[in-house]
């Protein structure tokens, strides 16, 4: 399906992951396709969302793992 859009670059971003074990169960299933990394589950973001607020704001830990997400991807 990718290839018939054109994307010829397919990476992971594992999303609301909760623990290590979510790493390694995300990894196991995506096979060889290379992950950037992943964004955890975070409360704080579903409270952004709900009251109007920017998530880059009031949820620290998720804007850090989104910017290394980021970063990775301007590695390619």
């Amino acid at each position: 399906m990718a290839a018939d859009l054109g994307m010829s670059r397919l990476y992971l971003v594992g999303n609301k992951v909760r623990s290590a074990a979510d790493e390694a169960f995300i990894c196991q299933i995506a096979g060889e396709l290379p992950s950037l990394g992943f964004l955890p589950y975070d409360p704080q973001v579903i409270e952004a969302d709900l009251t109007g607020q920017a998530v880059f704001d009031i949820a620290p830990e998720t804007v850090t793992a989104a910017r290394k997400i980021w970063e990775g991807l301007q590695r390619t």
